[in-house]
Protein backbone atom coordinates (compact mmCIF):
# COMPACT_ATOMS: atom_id res chain seq x y z
CA UNK A 1 0.00 0.00 0.00
CA UNK A 2 1.56 3.31 -1.04
CA UNK A 3 0.45 6.96 1.09
CA UNK A 4 1.43 10.08 -0.45
CA UNK A 5 2.55 11.86 2.79
CA UNK A 6 4.54 14.79 1.76
CA UNK A 7 5.98 17.50 -1.06
CA UNK A 8 8.52 19.60 -0.77
CA UNK A 9 10.55 22.12 -2.70
CA UNK A 10 14.12 22.33 -1.94
CA UNK A 11 15.16 24.04 -5.62
CA UNK A 12 13.54 21.12 -7.22
CA UNK A 13 9.87 19.79 -6.19
CA UNK A 14 9.78 16.19 -4.45
CA UNK A 15 6.91 13.57 -3.16
CA UNK A 16 7.64 11.28 -0.01
CA UNK A 17 5.42 8.13 -0.22
CA UNK A 18 4.79 6.01 2.86
CA UNK A 19 5.08 2.33 1.40
CA UNK A 20 3.58 0.05 3.92
CA UNK A 21 3.75 -4.23 3.78
CA UNK A 22 0.67 -4.86 4.80
CA UNK A 23 2.09 -9.14 4.92
CA UNK A 24 4.65 -8.24 7.52
CA UNK A 25 3.12 -4.89 8.63
CA UNK A 26 6.48 -2.68 7.75
CA UNK A 27 6.39 0.60 6.63
CA UNK A 28 9.10 3.02 5.57
CA UNK A 29 9.55 6.43 3.13
CA UNK A 30 10.83 6.70 -0.20
CA UNK A 31 11.75 10.38 -1.47
CA UNK A 32 10.89 10.28 -5.76
CA UNK A 33 11.31 12.75 -8.15
CA UNK A 34 9.69 13.62 -11.76
CA UNK A 35 11.02 10.98 -14.13
CA UNK A 36 11.84 8.25 -10.79
CA UNK A 37 10.30 4.85 -10.95
CA UNK A 38 8.02 3.20 -8.46
CA UNK A 39 7.46 -0.56 -9.38
CA UNK A 40 5.82 -0.07 -13.03
CA UNK A 41 5.22 3.65 -12.39
CA UNK A 42 7.27 6.99 -13.87
CA UNK A 43 6.28 9.77 -11.57
CA UNK A 44 5.57 12.30 -14.10
CA UNK A 45 4.20 15.22 -12.53
CA UNK A 46 4.45 16.41 -8.51
CA UNK A 47 1.73 19.47 -8.23
CA UNK A 48 1.21 21.23 -5.10
CA UNK A 49 -1.62 18.35 -3.85
CA UNK A 50 -0.99 15.64 -6.21
CA UNK A 51 1.67 13.26 -8.06
CA UNK A 52 0.50 11.70 -10.91
CA UNK A 53 2.05 8.48 -11.61
CA UNK A 54 2.05 6.86 -15.15
CA UNK A 55 2.82 3.18 -16.41
CA UNK A 56 4.36 1.84 -18.90
CA UNK A 57 1.34 1.18 -20.81
CA UNK A 58 0.01 4.68 -19.95
CA UNK A 59 -2.43 4.13 -17.34
CA UNK A 60 -2.30 7.00 -14.95
CA UNK A 61 -2.72 7.16 -11.13
CA UNK A 62 -2.88 9.98 -8.69
CA UNK A 63 -1.92 9.98 -5.13
CA UNK A 64 -3.74 13.13 -3.00
CA UNK A 65 -1.73 15.13 -0.77
CA UNK A 66 -5.59 15.91 0.96
CA UNK A 67 -9.03 16.10 0.24
CA UNK A 68 -10.57 19.51 -0.74
CA UNK A 69 -13.67 20.01 0.83
CA UNK A 70 -16.92 21.41 -1.04
CA UNK A 71 -16.89 25.15 0.13
CA UNK A 72 -20.60 24.83 0.57
CA UNK A 73 -21.43 22.45 3.28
Amino acid sequence: RYRLVGIFDKGERFAVIQQHDISNNEQKLIKLSVLEHLKNYQITKILANKVIFTSTDNRQISLYLYTQRDKSN
